[in-house]
């Protein structure tokens, strides 16, 4: 048994080191008989400053060398082993200490409309020291960077994603991986169909021309729906009605009525909606005049 001296980076340390019972065998010729000396678990605390941790052993001080005839004990000895250079004992490990990190996420709104902005934000804090380095921001896997400001905070408008539920992360990308641990968080998303706006527009409202009645149709948020309108045109008080179904072309549509006698029109427009946007009903009048 005897006690080394080691030093963790700066922090010194006496480590308790034992050898198993050994057999010598026949030494009347000096024979090299190689063992292991172990020790106990230590409890090392690394510095709260990243950087490496060099480890080094110095010389055996306070041992004790016990000898066996057989099974029974032959004696002991105190023992000590001086290295050949004091000033420079052996390195026997580095340790590479690194800061650890944090990473919170927070949305403006977890519940959007399809085509409204949704700003993503993402705090890091270190253990020591200002972060430095990138966020990724990742909607269902797909990632975009942003860089992290002097106060450990990285935002982004998410890109645009249809209705569904979306998982959204912020990892943190250290600038350099040896002196922090990245870190992640995450969070849901959720989108809806976006509201529909309708506009009407009616040109030709004179006997004499032919009467034509438009759609606009345009997401709340500047988004452009797809899909079939059903114009229908009734006069009114009168019996019968004029139908007819569109395809929207960049949000828009348009039908002809050919020539309207002079009365009062009610038009109906129902958009059926698509994918990313919701239905619509809108009712208007107009008037046709004689020329």
């Amino acid at each position: 048994v005897w006690t080394l001296s080691a030093t963790f980076g700066t922090s010194a340390a006496s480590v308790r080191q034992t050898v198993p019972r050994t057999r010598l065998g026949d030494q009347s010729v000096a024979t090299a008989v190689p063992f292991t000396a172990t020790s106990g678990p230590m409890t090392y605390t690394a510095p709260a400053t990243p950087g490496a941790v060099v480890i080094t052993v110095g010389p055996i001080s306070a041992g004790t060398w016990q000898l066996f005839d057989g099974e029974a004990p032959a004696g002991a000895e105190a023992i000590t082993c001086a290295l050949p250079d004091p000033a420079k004992p052996p390195v026997i490990d580095t340790i590479a200490v690194v800061g650890s990190s944090s990473t919170t996420l927070a949305l403006d709104r977890t519940t959007s409309e399809y085509g409204q902005d949704v700003t993503a934000s993402a705090q890091v804090t270190t253990s020591s020291g200002a972060p430095d380095g990138d966020v990724a921001f990742s909607v269902d896997g797909l990632a975009t960077k942003a860089r992290i400001d002097h106060l450990g905070v990285a935002t982004l408008v998410l890109p645009g994603a249809g209705p569904g539920v979306h998982s959204v992360t912020a990892t943190f990308l250290p600038s350099d991986p040896t002196a922090y641990d990245g870190s992640a968080a995450g969070q849901s998303w959720t989108v809806t169909r976006a509201r529909t706006r309708l506009r009407v527009p009616v040109t030709g409202r004179r006997t004499d021309v032919p009467t034509h009645v438009g759609v606009k149709a345009k997401g709340v948020f500047d988004t452009e729906p797809r899909g079939k309108v059903r114009i229908e045109v009734k006069r009114i008080g009168k019996r019968g009605r004029w139908v007819v179904v569109r395809t929207l072309d960049s949000g828009s549509a348009r039908a002809g009525f050919g020539r309207l006698a002079k009365g009062r029109y009610r038009v109906v427009v129902v958009y059926r909606g698509d994918v990313n946007h919701l239905d619509l009903r809108k009712i208007r009048q107009f008037r046709v005049r004689r020329r």
